[in-house]
This record gives C-alpha cells, sequence and structure tokens, in this order.
C-alpha cells in the first residue's frame, strides 16, 4: 500500500499528467490500495483460524502427554539408566560413540531377558554389577548377560547378585567357555545341599578370590569352593552359617596365623622322635605340585598328627576290637576331642575351625558333590542343571506374563521415545 501511495505521489508532483489522466491515475491507485487491504483482512482472519487450530492442537498434546505420563517417564528413566551405563562403558569415546553405546545396551539387554527372562530393571543392574566389577571386557559383559538372567530366573534368584558371581569367576581365572558354564555347576551345587543359589551367588564371589590366592584353580578349583560351602552347611545349624565357617575357613588357608600355628604342632619325625612344628607355606608349594589343594594339606598334616599320638592310637585300637555300641561311642568321642584339639591348634577361629571339622568328617560327600559339578562342564546344550531348571521355570504363568511385560515395554518404548524427545526439547525451549 505504501509502495503504490508513494509511486502516485511521485507521479503527481511530476506535472507531466493532464487533469484527466492524473484522475484516472488516481481511482486506479484507490482501486490497488483497496484490494491490497481486502487482502490484508483475508490474511489476518487466517492467522486467527491458525491460532484457534494450533491452541487446539497444542491441548491436545498437553492432553496426550497427561495421558501417557507413566509410560514417558519409563522410557525417560529407562533411557537415562542407559546413559549412564554407556558414559561408564564408554568412556573413552565421544558422544557418537556413547549414544551409539546407548542402543547396543539395549539391545543386549532385550536379547538376554528373551534368552533368560528377568526385567529391565534386573538386567539394567546385572549389567552395571558386571561392568563396574572390571573383570569382564565390555562384549563379554553383554555376552554373559543372557546366561546370567537364564541362571537368575531358574534358580528365582537375585540377577545382580548372578552378576557378581559371573564376574568373579571370570576374574577366578577359568576360560570364557567354562566361565558361562560354571553357573549352572552352582546350580548342581545347590541342588545338592542346603545352601540355595542365592546364598551361594551372594558369598563365593569373595571365597574365590580367597581361592585363587591359595592356589585353587582350574575346573576343579572353583567346583571345591561351592563344595566347600555346602559341607559346611551340613553340618552347621543353618546354611548361612555353614557358609560363613566355610567361607572364613577359604581365607585362613593362607593366612600367617595358620602358617605361624603349624610351626607350634608336636609332631612325630620318622624316626620317631618328637618334632615342633613344621613350614606349612612349604607343604602346600610342595602339594601343589601334585595337583592338591591347602585343604589337602591341612587334612595331611592332622593325620600325621593324630598318627604320632600315642593316645589317639591307643583309642583307635580299642575301637577296632569293642563291639558294645555305648562304649564305642565314648571311645569315638575322645578320639574327636583329640581330633578336634589339633584342629583347634591350627585355626583358632571358631568359624574356620567348624568348617574344617565338617570338611575331615563329610570328605566323601564334598568330593561327590565336586565331582558332579565337574560333569556340568562337559554336558551338552540343554542338559546342564540350569538349563533344565529354566526349562520348567520359563513356562509358569508368571513367567510368561512377565515376558509379555517385556515386549510391551519395547514397544512401549520405541513408539513413546520420539514423544519424548520432543516433550523433552519443547520444555527446554520453554525454560530459555
Amino acid at each position: 500500500i505504501d509502495r503504490t501511495m508513494a509511486a502516485y505521489n511521485r507521479l503527481s508532483r511530476s506535472g507531466t499528467l493532464s487533469a484527466t489522466e492524473q484522475s484516472r491515475a488516481f481511482e486506479k491507485t484507490q482501486a490497488t490500495v483497496s484490494r491490497l487491504r481486502q487482502e490484508m483482512a483475508g490474511a489476518e482472519r487466517q492467522q486467527r483460524s491458525w491460532g484457534k487450530a494450533a491452541f487446539a492442537i497444542g491441548s491436545g498434546v498437553v492432553a496426550g502427554a497427561m495421558t501417557l505420563r507413566k509410560p514417558i517417564n519409563d522410557q525417560m528413566d529407562y533411557s537415562l539408566h542407559l546413559a549412564e551405563l554407556a558414559n561408564f562403558a564408554y568412556s573413552n569415546d565421544g558422544v557418537a560413540e556413547r549414544t551409539k553405546g546407548k542402543q547396543t545396551i539395549d539391545q543386549a539387554i532385550r536379547e538376554a531377558l528373551r534368552q533368560g527372562g528377568g526385567t529391565h530393571e534386573q538386567a539394567v543392574g546385572a549389567v552395571e554389577a558386571m561392568l563396574r566389577a572390571g573383570n569382564m571386557q565390555r562384549s563379554e559383559v553383554f555376552k554373559e548377560l543372557g546366561n546370567v538372567m537364564m541362571n537368575a530366573t531358574a534358580n528365582l534368584a537375585d540377577a545382580v547378585d548372578m552378576a557378581n558371581l559371573q564376574s568373579s569367576i571370570y576374574g577366578f581365572g577359568l576360560n570364557k567357555q567354562d566361565s558361562s558354564l560354571a553357573l549352572s555347576a552352582t546350580t548342581t551345587a545347590a541342588q545338592h545341599g542346603r545352601a540355595g543359589v542365592g546364598l551361594l551367588a551372594k558369598e563365593l564371589p569373595g571365597a574365590l578370590s580367597s581361592a585363587r590366592s591359595a592356589g585353587f584353580h582350574g575346573r576343579e578349583g572353583f567346583a571345591a569352593v561351592p563344595a566347600l560351602f555346602q559341607t559346611a552347611a551340613k553340618e552347621a545349624g543353618t546354611p548361612e552359617q555353614g557358609v560363613t565357617n566355610a567361607y572364613n575357613l577359604m581365607a585362613d588357608l593362607t593366612s600367617s596365623n595358620l602358617a605361624n600355628n603349624a610351626k607350634q604342632l608336636m609332631l612325630k619325625g620318622k624316626d620317631g622322635k618328637t618334632i615342633k612344628g613344621v613350614d606349612f607355606r612349604a607343604l602346600a608349594r610342595q602339594d601343589a605340585e601334585k595337583g592338591l589343594t591347602p585343604l589337602d594339606t591341612v587334612n595331611r598334616l592332622v593325620d600325621r598328627a593324630l598318627a604320632g599320638d600315642t593316645g589317639y592310637q591307643k583309642l583307635t585300637k580299642r575301637l577296632a576290637t569293642t563291639k558294645d555300641e555305648n562304649a564305642r561311642a565314648d571311645i569315638e568321642a575322645q578320639r574327636s576331642l583329640i581330633e578336634g584339639q589339633y584342629i583347634a591348634q591350627l585355626f583358632p577361629n571358631q568359624y574356620s575351625g567348624s568348617g574344617f571339622r565338617a570338611y575331615r568328617k563329610n570328605k566323601p560327600y564334598f568330593d561327590k558333590l565336586q565331582h558332579e559339578m565337574l560333569e556340568q562342564f562337559d554336558l551338552p546344550e540343554g542338559q546342564r542343571s540350569a538349563e533344565l531348571d529354566y526349562g520348567l521355570i520359563k513356562d509358569e504363568p508368571k513367567m510368561q506374563l512377565q515376558r509379555a511385560e517385556n515386549e510391551k515395554f519395547n514397544a512401549t518404548n520405541d513408539a513413546i521415545s520420539p514423544v519424548s524427545k520432543v516433550l523433552g526439547d519443547v520444555a527446554e525451549t520453554g525454560a530459555k
């Protein structure tokens, strides 16, 4: 409009038009201005219409956000957990690689839940536990997650405890294949003793560390630890007490206390003369060369002490010729007392002493359980203890519902994620 009026004014001031021509130019200018004003009025009406529509759309978005508040929050929380894990797992990488890492972790969790059951929250906890323990490579954590979740589900155990056990098994030094199968061997131990998988998973990691320091290694060394837990639990008042006894015993096998106490032990030499003490560490190293463990060393040391104990040997001879049951019980009690005194001299710690007495008393049980655990490493896939247990558990209605809820969670996250991102961007823009 301004440009049209300016053009008419310049033409009018030029003095080149007749009165008639100037009148026609004025009329044409008025017509143009009128048309432009009509067009402008129409534009204003359109803008008002758009404003109303935008308000309606905005109200719909807000209403939708209110309706979907819980799924969005779940998706946001889950995404935040993934981001936290990605920041830790990909700490040497840039933002772009960490963003890809989030997707990798999410995919590993989805596959693990399909393979072994459990919930997203449990799987996130398991991933974090294995990553932070530092015994496993990032790729190994993702690879073992399904196995961890399957063993946890099969035994109704805590996934984080199971993840910590898996990590400690890697730290124990088993090869990758055996490290995966060791969880199933733990299930076997639980099936043949008082301590369940949940208790074993919680307490074994620390004991495995002590066992490795004591020279336990390989499949047999690993199997010896859960077997010792169950053997100690067999004699204790509760499974928990038995596990505590075994835990203390395993720690004492490398302690200076045991080495010092062995030096005070009175033994008979080969010439029949009494000698004071032995170098326990030297004996343990000699036994290790023969494939034996410190448990074997202590056991042989007690046997040697009893063999040279005149009172014990007299009682043993009497026992061989005594038929009366009450008399035999009295003799056995006296023999146990002498044996217990030697054990107490080596292990003043009540818990360690109780654990070792249970081991000596139930050595055949220990050997049998260790053997059954070792068999798990050579069984074909689908026939191992944890796999068989999971085969039954996974078909329970509660587990079927859980798997369906997991897939719903995945689908909801995929659908809600873009909306969450938009709402986040809008909120951030609004704050500015």
